[in-house]
């Protein structure tokens, strides 16, 4: 239940921060709340699986970008930017699977944040694409 209220407050902030730097403030929120919400469960956790906790914590800010990543691809899919904007995302998302899967940051902490930051840098990519395909050309 607390997903599903998560996903639909994130489709609701979505307009008024798609295109603001306020995503990576409201990503960095969402990572936050959940690291409130899951103390008391990080704090008496005893089993080897205890990272799992923090991970969904990391799992929610990707969630918040990635929901509006999505937004500005589908904003850009019918303009006249849609192959450049499928282009970049491709991309992007290869450059993410290939740091995800180096060992050093392969499951690890420094490898989520890794992946914040590449969601990060997609957005911005895609958010600049965003603005300057609304213009004349």
């Amino acid at each position: 239940m607390k997903l599903a209220q998560t996903i639909l407050s994130i489709y609701a902030l979505l307009p008024a921060v798609a295109f603001a730097q306020g995503i990576q403030a409201e990503a960095r929120k969402q990572f936050d709340e959940c690291m409130t919400e899951t103390k008391a469960d990080r704090e008496q956790c005893s089993f080897g699986g205890c990272g799992n906790i923090i991970g969904t914590c990391y799992d929610r800010q990707l969630g918040t970008i990635s929901a509006s990543i999505e937004l500005l691809m589908r904003q850009l899919s019918a303009g006249q930017c849609a192959q450049s904007a499928a282009s970049a995302a491709t991309e992007i998302d290869a450059l993410d699977a290939r740091l995800k899967s180096l060992p050093p940051l392969d499951n690890t902490w420094s490898g989520y944040e890794i992946q914040v930051e590449i969601a990060m840098l997609k957005h911005k990519v895609l958010s600049g694409m965003t603005k300057e395909c609304q213009g004349p050309r």
